[in-house]
């Protein structure tokens, strides 16, 4: 899950990413942020208290492996009947969600 959210102090919109474990996603002035995670949400804020904007249910990270395995440009790793994508593939499709995500905002 995705939530878009507007920091109360300096009015930057920001993306946090569920499937991100353990990542507090920050607005440029610090003062607001958003650990958001499978089951909960922390929030953290001085003064102005975070506007959330929208959610959204989906995951783009998963959609994008199965697209490009499909379309053949990466291939997953059979490893004791788990599939794994190696390192580089993992971090190409990093990026190209985190362009998804900023066009979220």
């Amino acid at each position: 899950m995705y939530i878009v959210w507007i920091c109360g102090h300096c009015n930057e919109i920001v993306v946090s990413n569920s499937f991100r474990h353990h990542e507090m996603d920050f607005c440029g002035c610090g003062r607001s942020g958003c650990d958001l995670e499978e089951y909960c949400v922390r929030w953290s804020f001085n003064e102005h208290r975070p506007i959330v904007l929208g959610k959204y249910d989906y995951n783009f990270f998963e959609e994008l492996i199965l697209c490009m395995k499909e379309q053949g440009i990466i291939e997953l790793v059979n490893i004791d009947g788990k599939l794994y994508l190696n390192s580089l593939d993992a971090l190409y499709i990093r990026d190209l969600e985190d362009k998804i995500i900023n066009s979220l905002k």
